[in-house]
């Protein structure tokens, strides 16, 4: 359960071996970004919209595994789907892989900070533990300032 910042967020494409490498197709946007996770077959997607963050704008989306997603990672043994990777020409390169675990439900909140790619902010838990930790995780994401 916790709060994550990532600057220069994109697209992880997926591998069997889940190794993180950016996929083209998520854009440069914050719009870009959510549109590509909203596509994604290992995901169940809602509550899409809207949103501002201190001065920074883009959207929300919830996610978790779909029921119908089966792959794992090999250090993994329930389905496991990969999703940010540091995008290509960034200073977090690469640097990073991301991704929903089966048994978590996520809040992915991108915005467009000026720079190439998004930032995206993470708010995870288990899902019997999301929908008590999501507003208290909420105040705390809008006093972020990407000034």
């Amino acid at each position: 359960m916790g709060i994550y910042v990532f600057s220069g967020a994109t697209g992880s494409a997926w591998q069997s071996d889940c190794a993180a490498n950016p996929d083209p197709k998520a854009g440069t946007t914050a719009r870009d970004l959510v549109d590509w996770i909203a596509a994604q077959p290992s995901l169940d997607v809602s509550n899409r919209e809207p949103v501002r963050i201190g001065n920074a704008t883009g959207f929300s989306i919830d996610v978790q595994v779909a029921d119908s997603w089966t792959h794992t990672c090999p250090d993994t043994t329930e389905p496991f789907a990969p999703l940010l990777v540091g995008a290509p020409g960034t200073a977090v390169d690469g640097r990073f892989g991301w991704g929903v675990g089966s048994g978590f439900s996520e809040r992915y909140i991108v915005l467009d900070v000026g720079a190439d790619q998004p930032v995206a902010i993470n708010i995870s838990a288990p899902h019997d533990e999301f929908e008590a930790f999501l507003p208290e995780a909420m105040r705390l994401v809008e006093t972020f300032d990407f000034n």
